[in-house]
């Protein structure tokens, strides 16, 4: 039985990504790679929810998680379906998987040059400054690295 199929049926059968690949002697990582969808679908789910989170609704452009709704009791062809899947930010794709939001750390701030307002970046450096008052346009460049945040 090819190594891909064997991955995929231990998934469908409730399996988690470290029980497979400690059975079949590989990495977490490359256990989920060999499942994960292809690009071309990953690209139609990310158009398909317009580069956002279909949860939370924040822009997440190639950076968004590619999520599986169902995972077990599924057939081979539906598990990489683009009906099971949705595109999450990092934040939503955690708790869909049950992990506190407290457990990711953001540290790079952006700070708009003309109110001085400063914010945690999730995932890309807006436009226009954050802050409803102000609404300045912002060069990308405009971001400072924090290490207290």
């Amino acid at each position: 039985m090819e190594v891909k199929t064997q991955i995929l049926r231990l998934r469908l059968d409730g399996q988690t990504y470290q029980y497979i690949a400690k059975r079949l002697g590989m990495s977490r990582q490359r256990v989920h790679q060999l499942i994960s969808p292809p690009l071309a679908i990953r690209i139609f789910v990310a158009r398909k929810y317009h580069a956002r989170c279909s949860k939370c609704k924040i822009f997440v452009g190639k950076s968004g998680h590619v999520h599986h709704k169902n995972s077990v009791g599924l057939q081979e062809n539906q598990y990489n379906d683009v009906h099971n899947l949705v595109l999450l930010c990092k934040v939503c794709h955690r708790t869909a998987h049950g992990l506190p939001k407290s457990a990711i750390k953001e540290k790079t701030v952006g700070r708009c040059r003309k109110c001085g307002w400063t914010w945690k970046l999730r995932v890309i450096n807006p436009k226009k400054c954050p802050n409803q008052m102000c609404q300045a346009w912002m060069p990308l460049r405009e971001q400072v690295k924090s290490s207290k945040v």
